[in-house]
């Protein structure tokens, strides 16, 4: 039985961008794909979406190759017959007429079949012979029979899991209640980080896409370059909070023993919401682990700073392109819902920001003179970021995460979204302060600077 499954993911850009190396020369023979490789059981190349592969509208290949009615609907893929047969999956049209196309063949005969298994079909890109082979084994039945409601669920929840944009190589641990990969812990102690679950149909018609946040979080996974396990949307996913939020609309997970996600919701306030088969993403514990990331402009090898955090001390947050400026709270208001702005450092009590741990590198910021908290009011880009008596929810949890050149972007657990000093970079006293999706703008990077 494979009890777990790392997986390490490749954006798009490298793989359809000048890059041709990604895929075996063909020499007028028949090739197999490049083998994987392995660590215990650990997937190369997963899918990437954003250049080639993006789930804006459904699913749709960059090549012009619509899928917003679902991956086995006018595509050469048919649910009803096995992936072997030329009626399961056929080589003169849809996915098989294009590089991008095969891409996507190979990731589904990857998440389907088991090691060891494969298909053959005629390559009409390159001619000859193509060999698909498997990897993970979550459907073997679809090789030569139908594939279900619990295939199509699997092998979605397989794609979904595998999905970067980045264009970083990232390792990841896979946990869900099938023997494929079941739901057992890394038992070498790296993959400890729960950063969410992915699950939904990618081949009904429209197809569904839905991701839910672990403890861990977004922190964790962009930390290392995982770009779709974010609640910002640039994946197409449905994002449906926290998996083990109980209260509606959000995906209501339920656990086993071993703390794996399943029968997560999609996102709907019914009682009777259906629930889909899930795959649990684990990853590294290593805040300081390299990602090595690569594009069509060469590659980029990053190593992440500490967060700067920590448990009872007090900092001033400073603005990295207006570094003589603060975060305030005007006037020195004792009132909730007063919204933070941007003013000259003076030293001042209004200033000065506490930093509580809730645990898993996430942190409450509180005022020292008015003791409340930083809190975002709300889960939407431009959100003001005012204070708020202290509870501790998520909305007001922030994780610092390293930047660059000693700033620091604060990252909120509840919107995965930033601060940043609002008015286009102005440097004036008065920019209020909301949240918005990180683009690395200097108006979202901060020094977080310890003081008394």
């Amino acid at each position: 039985m494979k009890r777990f499954l790392a997986a390490a993911l490749l954006g798009v850009s490298a793989q359809l961008i000048g890059c041709e190396a990604e895929e075996p020369e063909w020499n007028g023979q028949d090739y197999d794909d490049e083998p994987a490789t392995f660590r215990g059981l650990a997937l190369g190349n997963g899918l990437a979406l954003g250049n080639g592969l993006a789930l804006g509208n459904g699913l749709a290949l960059g090549n012009g190759l619509a899928l917003g009615n679902g991956l086995a609907l006018g595509n050469g893929l048919a649910l009803g017959n096995g992936l072997a047969t030329e009626a399961g999956l056929m080589s003169n049209s849809g996915f098989m007429t294009s590089a991008a196309g095969q891409d996507l063949v190979k990731y589904v005969v990857e998440c389907a079949l088991p090691t060891g298994d494969s298909i053959v079909k005629n390559d009409p890109v390159r001619g000859g012979q193509r060999t698909f082979n498997g990897l993970v084994g979550l459907a073997p039945e679809w090789k030569n029979g139908t594939c279900g409601e619990t295939c199509q669920e699997w092998i979605s929840a397989c794609l979904l899991a595998r999905s970067n944009a980045s264009g970083l190589s990232v390792p990841i641990y896979m946990r869900g209640e099938h023997n494929a990969v079941g739901p057992q812990p890394d038992t070498t102690g790296t993959f400890v980080k729960h950063e969410g679950a992915f699950y939904g149909n990618l081949f009904q018609n429209p197809p569904k896409a839905y991701y839910c946040r672990g403890p861990a979080g977004d922190m964790w996974g962009q930390l290392q370059g995982r770009t779709c396990g974010t609640t910002n949307g640039s994946c197409g996913f449905t994002f449906t909070d926290m998996c083990n939020n109980g209260g509606a609309p959000h995906a209501r997970c339920g656990f086993d023993a071993n703390g794996t996600p399943r029968d997560c919701k999609e996102y709907s306030t019914a009682s009777n919401a259906k629930s889909y088969r899930t795959i649990g993403v684990w990853v590294s514990g290593d805040a300081n682990q390299t990602s090595g990331g690569t594009s069509s402009g060469g590659n980029t090898t990053t190593t992440p700073v500490a967060s700067p955090l920590v448990n009872g001390r007090t900092y001033e947050l400073r603005p990295s392109h207006a570094n003589t400026k603060c975060v305030d709270i005007p006037f020195g208001s004792l009132q909730n819902s007063a919204v933070a702005w941007m003013y000259d450092c003076l030293n001042s009590p209004a200033q000065k920001f506490v930093a509580t741990s809730q645990g898993s590198g996430w942190f409450t910021i509180r005022n020292i003179y008015s003791n409340k908290c930083l809190d975002a009011a709300g889960a939407h880009d431009n959100a003001y970021i005012q204070q708020y008596d202290c509870h501790n929810g998520h909305n007001q949890q922030w994780s610092a995460v390293d930047s660059g050149g000693g700033t620091f972007r604060l990252l909120n657990r509840y919107s995965g979204k930033v601060l940043q000093i609002d008015g286009n970079q102005s440097t004036a006293n008065g920019m209020l302060v909301t949240q918005f999706t990180y683009d690395g703008s200097a108006d979202m990077k901060f020094k977080v600077v310890e003081t008394y």
